[in-house]
């Protein structure tokens, strides 16, 4: 008498090892992310610094103009 056997199913811990270079795959693009902006952002604050900017010849009424011109 022979035992009927169940269709073959793949052992969990092949499943784990599947899934763990994709994990870990992930971790390591995020972390670059995250470092990629941090790097952005602080590239983006020297790029804004008020000492850089150009000053702006304001009349009194707050209108932008020449300084030479009345």
């Amino acid at each position: 008498m022979t035992i009927p056997q169940s269709p073959s199913t793949v052992p969990p811990q092949v499943l784990i090892a599947l899934a763990t270079v994709p994990f870990l795959g992930t971790l390591l693009v995020s972390n670059s992310i995250i470092n990629l902006m941090g790097e952005l952002g602080q590239l983006s604050e020297e790029l804004f610094r008020g000492d850089r900017l150009p000053l702006l010849p304001l009349k009194a009424n707050g209108e932008i103009g020449n300084p030479d011109s009345p």
